[in-house]
């Protein structure tokens, strides 16, 4: 699932940065757009395995009281994972962007950064919100239940 979903959002993220940049210098960067993706996947994959959020996502559905499968417990999650990962990811993205940038003609990091983040953290939550149980549809039908992923109840099989 973590590959999957950090491929999925380093693509999309990736190509709105680089539309995004289009739109202001007139060009598409084909060397941007993977360098982005690439760099983007690589973060995503390095929070995916460093952080719990099946873990995370189950204690706080069992605290709000919600139920997985639910709309209202798929927001939930989306926004768990969006928070989680979509920051990390975007100022990776603008760092990359602006060392490309002459330095007399670079535009200050907070404007880059605060512009791309609410774009990106809206787009995320899209991507993980309509990705995330189609991945786990797919995935669960090829290997069957995930080992980490907590029951409904929000309880984890191997701490109760």
């Amino acid at each position: 699932m973590n590959i999957l979903m950090g491929a999925t959002m380093s693509l999309f993220l990736s190509l709105s940065r680089s539309l995004t940049s289009m739109r202001q210098s007139g060009e598409f960067s084909l060397p941007g757009f993977f360098s982005g993706f690439l760099i983007g996947f690589a973060v995503g994959l390095l929070i995916g395995f460093a952080v719990p959020i099946p873990r995370l996502t189950a204690a706080l559905l069992k605290k709000t009281g919600q139920t997985r499968g639910t709309l209202p417990a798929r927001a939930l999650e989306s926004l768990v994972s969006d928070l989680i990962y979509t920051p990390a990811i975007t100022v990776v993205m603008i760092l990359l962007v602006r060392s490309r940038i002459p330095e007399r003609t670079r535009p200050p990091f907070i404007g880059m950064l605060m512009g791309s983040l609410f774009l990106f953290l809206a787009l995320a939550f899209l991507l993980i919100f309509l990705f995330m149980p189609l991945y786990l549809r797919i995935l669960t039908k090829k290997f069957g239940p995930p080992g980490d992923m907590p029951p409904e109840n929000g309880a984890h099989p191997k701490h109760p």
